[in-house]
């Protein structure tokens, strides 16, 4: 019996050392076409755009307006090494909330505590803005609905936690 006889869960494998390597096995091109479609339908240019035309989540000024793709929570399961959570988790932020000394990026270098920033200082729930945000995508005062409801929703937040209600 040879060893192109063994089936190949059981073929040995090379040894610790040898400098041999198994072969890689690269995705098939339906596998890679598939990868690519679900990337392309959770990204959108056009999406973007309007995102960065709202004003601030956190501050509610129009200038110079970001938009930033959350790093922690459900973004996370969508992104890896090196590579930014898709369109569809993005907020709009100003500069000083973005990459400021008060942003979210100063403030979450690691992303993982990031909705709890949102929460615990602005009283935003950040992934909800994101999901209705993109829920609403293409339609700009639906959008501006849905960050003045998100808004609403933070200050509400504040109030109760001054009160001490939860």
């Amino acid at each position: 019996m040879s060893l192109r006889d063994w089936p190949t869960d059981l073929r040995p494998q090379a040894p610790y050392g040898s400098g041999l390597k198994q072969p890689r096995q690269s995705p098939s091109k339906k596998a890679r076409a598939r990868i690519k479609r679900a990337y392309n339908q959770l990204n959108s240019d056009a999406h973007l755009a309007l995102v960065t035309s709202l004003p601030c989540a956190l501050c509610h000024r129009n200038k110079d307006i970001h938009p930033h793709h959350l790093r922690g929570g459900e973004a996370a399961k969508h992104r890896s090494f090196g590579k930014r959570a898709p369109d569809k988790f993005s907020v709009p932020l100003c500069l000083d909330h973005h990459t400021g000394a008060a942003g979210v990026h100063a403030n979450c270098p690691a992303g993982r505590d990031e909705p709890d920033w949102f929460l615990d200082a602005h009283y935003m729930d950040s992934e909800g803005l994101a999901t209705g945000l993109w829920s609403n995508r293409g339609n700009l005062a639906a959008m501006l609905r849905m960050l003045t409801y998100h808004k609403l929703l933070a200050s509400q937040r504040k109030l109760a936690a001054e009160r001490g209600c939860r």
